[in-house]
């Protein structure tokens, strides 16, 4: 009779094989934990996100109770020959330029700040250029 012979396994083939099932199951796992992540982005987003429904129920805020202030705006035109628009908590304002008009304080702050930075930028530009032409004139001499 013929005996049939087993093939020898050698140490090296059972690590080759143990780390063919390790890399099956890290490869596995991989894949379950990005699904994981995945799901995970899904729901923060779903969080992020207003409840539509509760957003429409919720009343604007009542500025009409705010003391009202008279509020002309320059007109010119070139460059304030436009209307200015204003919004404050989902409220939004359209102001004509060149006309008194009556607005809540909130607007009118709102306006004197905007008024107040441009006139900040304008200065600080100015003193920009004036350091550059210093600058440039010291190089000339």
């Amino acid at each position: 009779m013929a005996e049939t012979k087993k093939a020898a396994v050698m140490p090296e083939d059972e690590a080759q094989a143990e780390n063919t099932g390790s890399l099956a199951d890290l490869v596995a796992t991989i894949a379950k934990l990005q699904a994981e992540n995945v799901q995970l982005k899904t729901k923060e987003k779903e969080l992020e996100k207003p409840d539509e429904k509760a957003r429409r129920l919720m009343p604007p805020p009542n500025l009409s109770n705010e003391k009202k202030v008279p509020v002309n705006l320059f007109l010119d035109n070139d460059k304030y020959s436009d209307d200015v628009f204003v919004g404050i908590n989902g409220r939004n304002y359209l102001i004509r330029r060149g006309e008194t008009v009556m607005v809540p304080e909130s607007v009118a702050q709102v306006l004197k700040d905007s008024e107040a930075q441009r006139q900040a930028s304008f200065r600080f530009m100015r003193e920009k250029q004036e350091e550059f032409q210093k600058g440039t004139n010291e190089m000339r001499l």
